[in-house]
């Protein structure tokens, strides 16, 4: 099982992020500047939640 704190460990450790690869960027309107833009990071317990959904299914998945 993963943790969410080692998770965030090493991440942070590492200096890395999860985000949406098919949409890594937000645009968001500004009044004054134009268009900046934000990071679409993924929620970390999602990432530890599916994961550990992924590694149960194919821990219980009897051998061939």
């Amino acid at each position: 099982m993963l943790s969410k704190e080692l998770l965030i460990k090493v991440l942070s450790e590492h200096n890395w992020g999860i985000f949406l690869k098919s949409n890594p960027l937000q645009e968001m309107s500004t009044s004054n500047v134009g268009m900046i833009y934000k990071i679409n990071e993924i929620d970390i317990d999602s990432v530890v939640n599916e994961y550990n959904t992924m590694l149960d299914t194919y821990t219980d998945k009897p051998e061939e």
